[in-house]
């Protein structure tokens, strides 16, 4: 691994504070979700596209390795939907919270799929973090159609299709992460191009430099960002900086859309807070020492 920098770790910041504000992006457009990933694609695409252009870094693809990064692209454009969606039945913080579970769901996907051995007490994570999920949603018992179920089910299938989609790239090997990620903007693009039909010209005009924000900004620039600290920064370095993401989306939810999580809802988080910590301290104890 390169010697790690300030430069790196300030990648990884930069990257997790715009991770926290895509929620703001999505909303404030005004757009459906579909239309959003379409357009987050299509800009994405073209942009990370220049980009190994000029550096000329595009490389020959076997095709086991074009079908692995479709499907990976598949599931991560699905996830988009299913997150976006989940905007707009729940507060960003809420549904932040939840599809964090995507850590606990990758490792028990990858021990189904891949025969990886999950570390010890992981299900007790799991149960805490679902714990937490719950209380999240604000459940009325007696009163089913003010619960607050959809947002949080819905940022938990994002984070299972997201979980899924890492699954899928790490089939993946030798190929620039950038040119994985331009070739699954532009798969997804194509596949959401449907979404354009009936879309009123003057609405989407009104929307574009929000959608180009998060095409440039929240897609091309943030994967960079992100791509540099992966590959330089330690894991468990990467792990803790990750906690950004959240917390940048509750400062958001709190200072722009005034948004106040009661008690029970902030236990919620905090469960799947210390779920998501525990589960860090089990991964670590699992590895095997030098």
């Amino acid at each position: 691994m390169p010697a790690t920098t300030l430069t790196d770790r300030l990648c990884m910041v930069l990257s997790m504070l715009l991770s926290g504000t895509i929620g703001w992006a999505v909303t404030v457009s005004g757009q459906a979700p579909a239309t959003v990933v379409l357009f987050r694609c299509l800009i994405g695409a073209m942009a990370l596209a220049c980009w190994l252009l000029l550096r000329r870094q595009w490389q020959p693809l076997s095709r086991a390795a074009l079908g692995w990064i479709l499907l990976g692209g598949l599931a991560l454009s699905l996830n988009w939907l299913a997150l976006f969606s989940a905007y707009r039945y729940s507060s960003l913080s809420v549904v932040t919270l939840v599809y964090h579970l995507q850590p606990l769901l990758l490792l028990i996907l990858a021990a189904r799929w891949q025969g990886e051995r999950l570390p010890a007490g992981i299900w007790g994570s799991l149960l805490l973090a679902l714990s937490g999920v719950l209380l999240t949603c604000d459940l009325n018992p007696g009163d089913w159609q003010h619960t607050q179920w959809q947002g949080p089910l819905l940022a938990a299938l994002a984070a299972l299709l997201y979980a899924l989609a890492t699954l899928l790239i790490r089939q993946v090997k030798q190929v620039p992460p950038a040119q994985i990620a331009t070739l699954q903007l532009g798969f997804s693009g194509v596949m959401f191009l449907p979404a354009a039909a009936g879309l009123s010209p003057m609405a989407v005009a009104a929307s574009l430099p929000v959608l180009l924000i998060l095409g440039l900004v929240h897609t091309a620039g943030m994967y960079l960002l992100m791509y540099r600290a992966f590959q330089r920064l330690p894991a468990a370095e990467i792990a803790m900086l990750s906690y950004l993401y959240p917390v940048t989306t509750l400062l958001v939810d709190r200072q722009v859309f005034h948004v106040q999580l009661h008690a029970g809802q902030w236990l919620g988080v905090a469960l799947i807070l210390l779920a998501l910590l525990r589960q860090q301290q089990l991964q670590r104890k699992a590895r095997p020492q030098a």
